[in-house]
C-alpha cells in the first residue's frame, strides 16, 4: 500500500514538472514572438484586438499570437507650404522629411513622433510653432511613415535620425534650435542629446518613458499580466532578435548628460507612463533649467489636443515668447 502511495505521488510530481516544463517553453515561445512583433511592422497587417483580455485563455491567445502593426504610410499634408526632404542614415536608409522654412524665423522646431505613427501626427502643433514665427522640420522615423525600414528599436537606433534632423538645420545656418518629441520621439532626443553630444536651446520631451524594461511592465499591466512575468522575458528576447541593449535602454540615463533647458511633460491618467518614471526622469536631467508640466487626466497623446490652452501657454514660457 505504502509503495503505491509512493508511486503515485511520483508520477502526480511527473506530472506538475512536465506542466511547467510545457508552461514555461510556451511561455518563451509567447515572448519571442510578442518582442519580435513589436520590433516588426507590416503593409497589411491583420486585425490587432486592443481590448483588454478578458480571462486568462484570452490573455494567453493574445500574448501568443503578439501585436500586428502596420506601417502607417497615411499621411495627410501639411496645409502650410513645405518642402519634402530625404536624409540618410548611415546603414543607407532613407528618412523622409518635411521642412516649412518661415520668413524671419525665430528658430526651427524639430518634431518626432511616437511608436506606429508618422510626421503627420504633429502637424497641429507644428502649425502653432509656425505662428510663433519657428521654422518646423518633422520626419518619419526608420520603419514608421514613408521612411525605409520595416523594423523599430523604440528610440534606440532612432537617435540617429534626431541628429540628422539636428545636423541639417545647423548645416543652414540655424542656431536657435528646439527638439520636440513625444513618446518614443522624446527618448530618442534624450539619447540622442547625450550620445551625440547635440547643443540644442532647448528640448520638450512628452510622456517619455524611462526604461524600456518600465514600457514593457506598462504594456503588461494593460494585458492584465504580472509586471516583471511578462516584461522580462519579453526583454531577453527583444534584446537577441533586435540585438540592442534593452536593459541599458533608459531615458533617465541619457538624462544625466542633458545640459540645457528641457520642458518635461506627463499626464496623470497616463497608461503607459508611471509617475514615479517621470520623476526619476525629471530628477536625473543634468539641466538646472527645467521644468515639469502634470496635464491633469492627460493620457498618453498629444497634449495639445487635449488642453490647448495650458499647452500654449507651457510652449510660450519655455520658448520665450512673453
Amino acid at each position: 500500500m505504502q509503495q503505491t502511495k509512493t508511486n503515485k505521488l511520483r508520477l502526480y510530481l511527473k506530472w506538475l514538472l512536465w506542466v511547467f516544463l510545457f508552461q514555461l517553453v510556451l511561455a518563451n515561445i509567447s515572448a519571442a514572438i510578442y518582442a519580435y512583433k513589436l520590433t516588426h511592422f507590416y503593409q497589411n497587417p491583420p486585425d490587432w484586438d486592443v481590448a483588454h483580455p478578458k480571462n486568462v485563455f484570452d490573455k494567453t491567445w493574445k500574448l501568443f499570437k503578439g501585436p500586428s502593426f502596420g506601417k502607417n504610410t497615411n499621411e495627410t499634408p501639411p496645409d502650410f507650404p513645405y518642402q519634402q526632404l530625404f536624409l540618410k542614415r548611415s546603414d543607407g536608409l532613407r528618412i523622409d522629411a518635411w521642412y516649412s522654412p518661415v520668413a524671419n524665423s525665430k528658430g526651427t522646431v524639430c518634431l518626432f513622433h511616437g511608436l506606429t505613427s508618422n510626421k503627420a501626427y504633429y502637424l497641429k502643433e507644428a502649425s502653432v510653432f509656425r505662428n510663433y514665427g519657428f521654422t518646423v522640420l518633422l520626419l518619419d522615423f526608420y520603419g514608421h511613415g514613408r521612411s525605409d525600414g520595416m523594423t523599430t528599436t523604440i528610440g534606440y537606433d532612432e537617435a540617429e535620425e534626431v541628429k540628422l534632423a539636428y545636423e541639417y538645420v545647423k548645416a543652414n545656418g540655424e542656431k536657435n534650435i528646439y527638439l520636440f518629441g513625444g513618446s518614443m520621439g522624446a527618448v530618442a532626443i534624450a539619447r540622442a542629446v547625450d550620445v551625440y553630444k547635440l547643443t540644442p536651446s532647448g528640448i520638450i520631451l512628452e510622456m517619455p518613458f524611462d526604461g524600456l524594461v518600465d514600457h514593457l511592465k506598462a504594456r503588461g499591466r494593460s494585458f492584465g499580466f504580472p509586471e516583471n512575468l511578462f516584461a522580462i522575458p519579453v526583454s531577453c528576447w527583444m534584446s537577441l532578435e533586435s540585438s540592442f541593449p534593452v536593459f541599458k535602454h533608459n531615458t533617465s540615463n541619457y538624462a544625466k548628460n542633458i545640459h540645457c533647458p528641457v520642458l518635461l511633460e506627463w499626464g496623470t491618467a497616463d497608461h503607459l507612463v508611471s509617475e514615479k518614471e517621470a520623476e526619476e526622469i525629471f530628477d536625473a536631467i543634468a539641466s538646472k533649467k527645467k521644468k515639469l508640466v502634470v496635464y491633469e487626466n492627460g493620457i498618453h497623446s498629444s497634449f495639445f489636443s487635449q488642453d490647448p490652452v495650458q499647452w500654449e501657454k507651457e510652449m510660450q514660457d519655455f520658448l520665450g515668447l512673453h
